[in-house]
């Protein structure tokens, strides 16, 4: 019997990326920016316009404001992208047009960074769990250890260099067996433009200034 071959799919996500609650915040009550309080159903209530045939061209960018990537950046560059605690996203996969929704959350036992790979302990690599909803079927993929990298111009991906950690043999065997997963962000809402996206495509979170919008092309496996 030959064994089946996993479904990649590919297209445009929408993340938000929503930060650490600050001590300070005077509206901490009425904030509800939580991942337990995220519901299934975190579709849209605007639909999203982007150009099937060039994921680059997303009616959603204002390419007055938005950032766009710098090829430059370190992609290890962690400094600026530790405040970031949790994510919600859309995906729509191409051609055919199907959403899904994408919620990410921190992973609580990260693989352990080598020093000398990693030197500054303050700002460690982040990696999330992620799951994924298809809203045909309401079937769920889990996926895990994906590391973030890139400042506010955020790359996601599993496919990481395990020798530049420390594994034990429950975190090696899951990355063995993790579906690949990578996104690269093509621009970046911020600020009040960022907050006006959240109140069209993400109704269900508290639009705050301290929040982005990474907005990029992605790719996952789904294993049938």
């Amino acid at each position: 019997m030959e064994k089946q071959e996993n479904n990649i799919l590919n297209g445009i996500a929408y993340l938000c990326f929503i930060p650490y609650s600050s001590s300070s915040s005077s509206s901490t009550t009425s904030n509800n920016n939580t991942a337990e309080n995220l519901t299934d159903n975190i579709q849209p209530k605007t639909k999203l316009n982007f150009d099937s045939q060039n994921n680059n061209n997303c009616d959603t960018t204002n390419k007055n404001t938005a950032i766009t990537t710098d090829k430059n950046n370190d992609k290890n560059d962690y400094s600026s992208n530790n405040s970031y605690h949790w994510f919600q996203g859309i995906f729509i996969s191409l051609p055919n047009k199907i959403s899904y929704g994408l919620m990410g959350d921190t992973t609580e036992s990260p693989p352990i960074p080598h020093p000398c790979c990693y030197p500054d302990k303050n700002n460690p690599p982040k990696f999330y769990n992620l799951t994924m909803i298809d809203y045909t079927t309401n079937r769920k993929t889990f996926i895990k250890y994906i590391l973030q990298t890139g400042g506010d111009n955020i790359s996601l991906s599993t496919d990481w260099e395990p020798d530049d950690f420390v594994l034990d043999e429950k975190i090696q065997k899951i990355k063995n067996n993790n579906p690949f997963f990578k996104f690269n962000t093509l621009s970046v809402k911020c600020n009040e433009e960022a907050v006006e996206f959240m109140k069209n495509y993400f109704p269900k979170l508290k639009p705050e200034l301290s929040c982005i919008i990474c907005i990029g092309n992605l790719e996952i496996e789904i294993k049938k």
